[in-house]
């Protein structure tokens, strides 16, 4: 739905093409970052890149990594700050990876800010991550967006994905303005 509603709007949109996000990943990642590296040259511009729950610490890291192809970087409901264990499934990821969710096989710290703008959606009602590890701490993003919704319905719903790219309008408007 969110794809979907993004290529009505105008965007490109695609998916990450490597099935359930399930965890951190060194091979997923570098696959991702080789897909951005092609969508950047494929289409003459940098990359929106949205990342929903486990899919924004991918974004995260990957708007550290490589900058240089990126336009901005948008986490969904994503525990990116904070303690990892307050949310409902940290049990269920240690079960499915072979790390702990203190311990990822990534050197990249993925509180620290991108060097590229940010978006932090969060919700109050998300009922399986912490809003405030969502949120992340002031410094730790550009802009926060709350929506309130839950966790699953926050990049499927229709109103939410209104809100969604509503705040990339935003955030655009505001970057063209600052220029």
């Amino acid at each position: 739905m969110l794809r979907r509603t993004l290529n009505a709007r105008g965007f490109v949109a695609e998916g990450w093409r490597q099935g359930i996000n399930t965890g951190a990943d060194p091979a997923k990642l570098g696959q991702l970052e080789n897909r951005i590296r092609h969508l950047h040259a494929k289409h003459d511009a940098k990359v929106l890149l949205i990342g929903w729950s486990l899919g924004g610490l991918y974004a995260r890291v990957l708007g550290h990594r490589i900058p240089q192809h990126l336009d901005l970087v948008m986490t969904v409901a994503s525990p990116f700050s904070g303690d990892r264990r307050a949310n409902r499934a940290w049990k269920v990821y240690e079960k499915l990876n072979d790390h702990s969710v203190d311990d990822p096989p990534f050197e990249d710290d993925i509180a620290a800010k991108p060097p590229v703008p940010t978006i932090a959606v969060w919700s109050g009602a998300d009922g399986i991550v912490a809003p405030e590890c969502c949120r992340g701490k002031q410094d730790e993003s550009d802009y926060q967006v709350r929506i309130d919704a839950p966790h699953f319905t926050i990049g499927t719903s229709r109103a939410c994905i209104e809100k969604l790219i509503a705040a990339i309008a935003e955030v655009d408007a505001e970057r063209e303005k600052s220029s």
